[in-house]
C-alpha cells in the first residue's frame, strides 16, 4: 500500500518534465499489480519510471502519521464491532463515536482541499488523492449509521455528533452533515 509521497521529488520530475504528476492511489490505498498510480498530463520525453516510483513510500502497514483516515477506520472498527450481535456492547459503540466526534470536530475548520500542489512557477505541478470534508463524514459516520440503527442510544449519539459538527463546522460544509441528520432521523 501507499504510505508515504516524497513531494519535493515529484516537483522536481514535473518541472524538469513541464507536466502535471497526477498521483492517482491516495495515502493508505491499496497499490494494485498492474494498476495506474501516478499519470502524467502530457507525454513528455521519455520517463524515467524509477525515477516517479522512487518517489512513493510503500508497505503493508499503515500509520497514522501517514495515513489520514486510518484514526477514524479504527474507530469505526470498534464502534461496528460493539454493535455486533455477538459482542451487543452499545456503550463502548457510543465511546467509540465520542472518539470519532473529537477528530471530525478538529477537522471541521481545517483546510482540506491540499491535493493541486504548486511548483517554484506557482503553476500547478503535482495532484494528489487527498479525503475531502465529505470523504471524511462518509468514512466516519455512515457504516456506525446502518450498524446503529436498532439501537435508539447509539442513533441518538450519532444525531448528538451531527448537531455538534453543525455548529462548529463552516457552512460550506454543513451538507454533509445535513444529509446524514436526515438520514438518522428518518430512521
Amino acid at each position: 500500500m501507499l504510505r508515504q509521497l516524497d513531494l519535493p521529488r515529484l516537483l522536481s520530475v514535473a518541472e524538469r518534465l513541464d507536466c502535471i504528476v497526477q498521483v492517482r492511489a491516495g495515502v493508505g490505498e491499496i497499490l494494485w499489480e498492474e494498476g495506474e498510480i501516478i499519470r502524467l498530463t502530457a507525454d513528455p520525453t521519455p520517463v524515467d519510471e524509477l525515477d516517479l516510483l522512487s518517489a512513493l513510500d510503500t508497505g503493508i502497514e499503515r500509520s497514522f502519521q501517514q495515513d489520514p483516515l486510518l484514526g477514524l477506520r479504527l474507530m469505526v472498527d470498534i464502534g461496528l464491532r460493539a454493535l455486533s450481535t455477538a459482542i451487543n456492547d452499545p456503550y463502548t459503540a457510543i465511546q467509540a463515536i465520542d472518539a470519532i466526534e473529537g477528530l471530525l470536530r478538529r477537522l471541521s475548520t481545517r483546510q482540506l482541499t491540499v491535493g493541486a500542489v504548486p511548483g517554484n512557477d506557482g503553476r500547478v505541478r503535482v495532484l494528489l488523492s487527498m479525503p475531502d470534508w465529505e470523504r471524511f463524514v462518509a468514512g466516519a459516520i455512515d457504516e456506525l449509521v446502518h450498524a446503529g440503527r436498532g439501537t435508539p442510544t447509539v442513533r441518538q449519539r450519532l444525531v448528538t455528533l451531527v448537531d455538534n459538527l453543525l455548529m462548529v463546522s463552516p457552512p460550506a460544509r454543513h451538507a454533509a452533515l445535513k444529509r446524514r441528520r436526515a438520514e438518522l432521523t428518518t430512521c
